[in-house]
């Protein structure tokens, strides 16, 4: 007999004795992937200081750090609000090709590569759109941070350290598939 969700505060459920991230629920009532989970706003500049300290000794784009700090640590929400669960293999293997690999090139004017050097954090809403920049430390939100368009949220503070959770969902073959698109785009 599987026992109730239970709600720690609006960020974990604990379901038999285990913790989940509990992911915001979209208008539909399905959960939704977040650009940026993280401890508290410390945490998130540590985190974005080291990685400019790397990026810029490896020559790494700094506007890829949203991918290493997304909700899909905790739980199987794709980018585009599918669960990996729900999804046959090739359905997720042609869903991760449209989400990553086939990303089109913008050739607007104004879109220079480096435009958005300037700033410390950038966030895209995936759902609406709206674009969101910090240009320090100091306009970096202390506290959860949510799209003012469409009201999801694209900072959340969880105030516990990745290891407290369960991962909520099926991860499948993630690494298989990615490792088969790499090589399909190498050859």
């Amino acid at each position: 007999m599987q026992k109730k969700s239970k709600l720690l505060n609006n960020k974990i459920k604990m379901i038999n004795d285990k913790k989940y991230f509990n992911s915001p629920i979209d208008k539909e009532g399905n959960p939704y992937w977040i650009p940026i989970v993280i401890r508290n706003k410390d945490y998130l500049l540590g985190f974005i200081n080291a990685y400019h300290f790397i990026s810029d000794l490896h020559i790494i784009d700094i506007n890829d750090m949203e991918i290493a700090l997304s909700s899909d640590r905790f739980n199987d929400v794709l980018i585009n609000g599918t669960r990996i669960q729900s999804l046959t293999r090739q359905q997720l293997k042609q869903t991760i090709k449209k989400l990553y690999f086939d990303t089109p090139k913008e050739n607007h004017p104004e879109n220079k590569e480096n435009i958005l050097n300037d700033y410390y954090l950038t966030i895209n809403c995936v759902n609406c759109g709206m674009f969101y920049a910090f240009k320090n430390e100091n306009e970096v939100p202390e506290n959860d941070f949510v799209c003012s368009t469409c009201d999801r949220t694209l900072i959340s503070y969880i105030n516990e350290s990745d290891d407290y959770f369960t991962f909520d969902g099926d991860s499948g073959d993630i690494d298989e598939i990615v490792s088969e698109l790499n090589n399909e785009n190498n050859n």
